[in-house]
């Protein structure tokens, strides 16, 4: 999981059971001296531990789905909603050409999502850090600094850079794919078990980090049971709803609605689920936020259209000119929080 390892502890945990043989991963990698992804099957506890990290880049996790129709194991798959989504259409086609993924796979472990960036984040670290070959790039380096304000860790060939957290929250802003803004499963509804930051609970390991689980049938339930009857993990009940309001679940719900209005008085298609979730939840449109989702997707499709130089230096321009501006109303509120104890 983003935190606390339990995806890697559940994986291996899984292999020595002899309960899957592999687990569909991501891991990063350089080709042709450009850091990517690669989704591939691990089948061994080195290989799971090797796909370590959480990886905010476009991965297409299906695309060795017929490799998988062809194994004669089961596994386990590790994918974002968008990817468990994608597996479930899949299945549900009942496409001959697929016919034994269903039977192969025995688990599905989600992450808990709220979006990622473009390759343009590789371009701008590669720039930020002057190491023009990334060769590993750990985005929530808990090692540097501590869970909670993770560096971003840039590692060449021979030396590495350490880039401060509040670079990549800028990032979010800037080249988060709108489409992401328009999910609505953060919470990886249809894994077996989501796995996620356990952000909003009290008592979790704000040094080194925690994870959350969340069973979502009684395979998962079951699964979760044996591995604590094991002494595999150790865990602890908390509610449903203190999970749901620690993800910010409301706030997600309104960027939904809003981002969904968006796409459609700009003229887009969008799709149907997103329809019933605006039927079925009262939220009224707030037409400043509105008018900030529009802008935001327009000015990501044109700025898309760009060739790269100027994509890394409308970036770097944006992110400097935020920062600055963060750090005058941090001071300003400052001064009047001194002022206020003053009086």
């Amino acid at each position: 999981a983003q935190s606390g390892g339990l995806v890697t502890q559940t994986l291996i945990y899984l292999m020595k059971k002899k309960e899957i043989r592999g687990a569909l991963v991501v891991q990063g990698i350089s080709i042709d001296d450009k850091y990517t992804t690669n989704a591939y099957i691990a089948t061994t506890p080195d290989e799971i531990i090797n796909s370590q990290h959480s990886k905010y880049i476009p991965t297409n996790l299906l695309v060795i789905a017929k490799k998988i129709e062809k194994l004669d194991y089961p596994i386990a798959v590790v994918g974002l909603s968008c990817h468990i989504h994608g597996l479930d259409n899949l299945i549900n086609k009942n496409n001959r050409l697929i016919k034994n993924l269903k039977s192969n796979i025995k688990y599905k472990f989600g992450l808990i999502c709220d979006g990622l960036f473009t390759y343009a984040a590789i371009d701008y670290f590669e720039n930020k850090s002057k190491i023009t070959k990334i060769y590993d790039l750990i985005f929530r380096d808990k090692h540097n600094n501590n869970y909670i304000d993770a560096y971003t860790n840039i590692k060449g060939r021979t030396n590495n850079y350490l880039l401060k957290n509040n670079h990549r929250f800028q990032l979010k802003e800037i080249i988060k794919p709108p489409r992401c803004k328009i999910c609505f499963d953060k919470m990886n509804i249809f894994a077996d078990i989501s796995f996620g930051d356990p952000w909003g609970i009290e008592g979790y390991d704000k040094k080194l980090g925690d994870s959350l689980i969340i069973t979502r049938n009684k395979k998962g339930n079951h699964l979760i049971d044996k591995m604590l009857k094991d002494g595999a993990i150790t865990a602890k009940i908390v509610s449903y709803s203190e999970a749901v309001n620690g993800q910010k679940i409301n706030f997600k719900k309104s960027e939904v609605l809003h981002f969904t209005e968006a796409y459609k008085s700009l003229g887009f298609k969008i799709p149907f689920v997103n329809e019933m979730i605006i039927k079925e939840n009262n939220i009224n449109i707030n037409a400043n936020n509105k008018f900030k989702a529009q802008k935001y997707i327009s000015t990501f499709l044109e700025l898309n259209k760009k060739d790269r130089k100027k994509i890394i230096k409308y970036i770097e321009k944006k992110i400097s000119f935020n920062l600055i501006i963060n750090k005058i109303k941090y001071i300003i509120n400052k001064l009047l929080r001194i002022i206020y104890e003053k009086h």
